[in-house]
């Protein structure tokens, strides 16, 4: 039970560290396209 316990653990974490990282990326490009674009690739 603790090694599934555990499992759990850093899946979900693992998963809304993905999805955080999509929404930033997701916001950043929406909000700042132009600088984005002249500061580098």
């Amino acid at each position: 039970m603790p090694d599934r316990m555990y499992l759990a653990v850093m899946l979900d974490l693992q998963f809304r560290r993905v999805i955080g990282r999509a929404i930033l990326g997701a916001a950043c490009q929406h909000d700042q396209t132009p600088a984005a674009g002249a500061e580098g690739p």
